[in-house]
C-alpha cells in the first residue's frame, strides 16, 4: 500500500446502524486508485458514528429502494 496510490477525495459513504441505513455526502477520505478502498481518519470516523447515532438532526432524508435477493432468486 503505497500512499502514492491513495488521493484526498470527497465521497458519498453509506452506513448501516443496526436496521437504519445512513448516507454521508462530502466525506474527506483517502481513496486508492487502484482498488477504490476508503481510508477514513479517526476524527472523520467519530463524526459519522456520533451523526449515524441521531445526534443531530440530517441535512436532508430520502428514500431508498430495497431489493431482497432472496425473494428474487
Amino acid at each position: 500500500m503505497g500512499s502514492d496510490t491513495y488521493q484526498e477525495r470527497r465521497v458519498t459513504y453509506p452506513f448501516t446502524f443496526g436496521e437504519r441505513v445512513v448516507v454521508f455526502e462530502n466525506v474527506p477520505a483517502l481513496v486508492c486508485s487502484q482498488c477504490s478502498e476508503l481510508l477514513l481518519d479517526p476524527r472523520t470516523a467519530d463524526i459519522i458514528h456520533k451523526l449515524g447515532r441521531g445526534e443531530q438532526p440530517p441535512s436532508r432524508t430520502a428514500e431508498v429502494p430495497v431489493y431482497d435477493l432472496a425473494e428474487i432468486a
